[in-house]
């Protein structure tokens, strides 16, 4: 039995099966939770407190986020070394979780900080925040052994999980999703660490300190600060929407959700199986076939990325007749078709520059993907502040994030090419 699972797991057509089912079972679930919700006060409440676990989340992975590139390093030199590695840092992540976690509760306690119907959700997923962190954290190293299909055997028990609970709720308790969540994470933990100690042989370790923890943690915190000043575009996104009328933040996030699937089935699987490569190519100092794996990747990408998401844009209005009913009217599902037509193009750039992007991490360029990061925030901040003193206009807003992500895209494409063209 150990062995079919360790086989099934290392097969590139499973993954593909599986990134395909979970990216579908969220989108359904999205679909869902759009038709008993619909959009409105507590909607948008459950999608800010999503926001905010995952910014909490940073804080954890400022400890580990360049862990890649050494653990494969030490992989070919001492595997014992890089599993210690894994379990000192995995020590850290626990241990750095439950901090936050006390902390947050003090300030909840001791400060009214959020109201109370934002508050009902974080409450719950606060603990949910615990179990992501170790989630993420074991996915990139199932990921770097070669385990691709474990990546999102975890994201799909969470949705099985979901969707037993969205079928048996009332109309006024989607908290309950909040703790679906919770118990799926749960479930698919345990998968990951029943895979990593009987196939790998990863047992527990004792301790917090590995000779590569220093430099791990000082780069970590590079790409931390890089991406939380990219991702406050979040924020942007949140205050921009959040201020011109109830329930928009939540058109948003469906809008976001169609995006996102095309984003994931087309670029993800590709992408994680490049990162992989890439990262024992770099250790080995194999730079040729880095530089001739990116077209290939690009090719496999970008054509059927553009065809799908223009499919999916004719067809918004359909899926929303057919599978919402009257939850919407004419005028959100054409805010939502908007929003989306806008968003694709941005994930569209996402998808070029993905490739680039990851090398940038995996040559160690940490400095140069803060300066990356730092340059996005500033166009997305001149922006916002811009339209802010204008008039707020989300699509306009949205065209902004566009125009910053070229940007991105420009400075890694440059910064990658002419690193790997000087070892080559």
């Amino acid at each position: 039995m150990k062995k079919i699972l360790q086989k099934l797991l290392k097969k590139n057509i499973q993954y593909n099966f599986l990134s395909l089912l979970s990216v579908f079972f969220g989108f359904l679930f999205t679909t869902l939770l759009a038709k008993k919700f619909g959009a409105n006060e507590t909607t948008d409440a459950f999608f800010l407190s999503i926001v905010v676990i995952n910014y909490l989340g940073y804080f954890v992975q400022a400890i580990w986020e360049a862990m890649s590139p050494y653990y494969s390093d030490l992989k070919v030199k001492d595997k014992d070394s890089s599993n210690k590695l894994y379990l000192y840092l995995l020590n850290n992540i626990v241990l750095s979780s439950f901090i936050i976690l006390i902390f947050y509760f003090i300030l909840i306690c001791c400060f009214d900080l959020v109201p109370q119907y934002i508050q009902s959700f974080l409450n719950v997923l606060i603990f949910y925040f615990v179990l992501k962190n170790i989630i993420m954290f074991n996915k990139v190293i199932l990921n770097l052994e070669q385990f691709f299909a474990s990546y999102y055997i975890v994201d799909v028990i969470i949705y099985l999980v979901l969707f037993f609970v969205i079928f048996n709720i009332e109309d006024q308790e989607l908290i309950k999703i909040s703790y679906a969540f919770l118990f799926g994470g749960f479930l698919g933990l345990s998968l990951q660490f029943y895979l990593l100690s009987k196939q790998l042989k990863l047992y527990l370790y004792w301790g917090f300190y590995h000779p590569e923890m220093k430099e791990i943690l000082w780069n970590s915190s590079k790409i931390k600060i890089g991406l939380i000043l990219y991702d406050s575009k979040d924020i942007f996104i949140t205050t921009v929407f959040m201020s011109i009328e109830e329930g928009l933040f939540s058109l948003y996030n469906y809008a976001k959700k169609f995006a996102e699937v095309i984003f994931e089935v087309v670029n993800a699987p590709i992408i994680n199986i490049f990162v992989s490569n890439s990262n024992r190519w770099v250790s080995q100092l194999e730079f040729n076939k880095v530089i001739a794996a990116i077209p290939k990747v690009l090719s496999q990408t970008l054509s059927f990325f553009v065809l799908t998401s223009i499919m999916v844009y004719l067809f918004i209005p359909i899926i929303f007749s057919l599978l919402l009913n009257d939850s919407f009217s004419d005028n959100e599902i054409y805010q939502i078709q908007s929003i989306y037509a806008v968003l694709i193009c941005f994930y569209l750039v996402i998808a070029v520059e993905s490739p680039y992007a990851r090398l940038v991490m995996i040559l160690k360029m940490f400095n140069y993907g803060l300066l990356i990061n730092m340059t996005f925030f500033v166009m997305v901040t001149i922006g916002f502040l811009f339209l802010n003193y204008f008039g707020n206009n989300y699509i306009e807003f949205l065209i902004v994030l566009i125009i910053a992500q070229l940007g991105n895209l420009m400075l890694a494409y440059w910064g990658v090419n002419k690193l790997i063209k000087s070892k080559v």
